[in-house]
């Protein structure tokens, strides 16, 4: 290509400029947004976060066990298998959540 037939490239200056009005607008939506919980200590919010993540463990451990085992007929697997594993998901629950918890 000939110098007269590219396209002038645009000044870094652009570019800076539009990711500092990005930044801009992200600072503006998270400290506007009411459902994000800004006066708690991070110790607090590590703490709920953990024990929610720990709540969700069995399901995963459900899930993994649907997918190795590939029953034919879902709802009554999933029946049974919540009848005969329900001490093993509970367990399960209690202790990942209070071990996320506490670390």
């Amino acid at each position: 290509m000939s110098a007269k037939n590219r396209r002038p490239t645009r000044p870094l200056i652009f570019k800076d400029a539009l990711v500092r009005r990005m930044q801009r607008a992200n600072d503006e939506i998270f400290f506007s947004n009411p459902a994000i919980p800004k006066d708690l200590p991070h110790y607090i919010l590590y703490s709920l976060a953990g024990f929610i993540l720990g709540l969700l463990s069995p399901i995963g451990a459900f899930l993994l066990r649907w997918w190795l085992l590939k029953p034919l007929l879902l709802a009554p697997w999933a029946i049974a298998e919540i009848r005969t594993n329900s001490i093993f998901y509970s367990y399960m629950a209690i202790g990942t959540a209070s071990v996320f918890m506490a670390f």
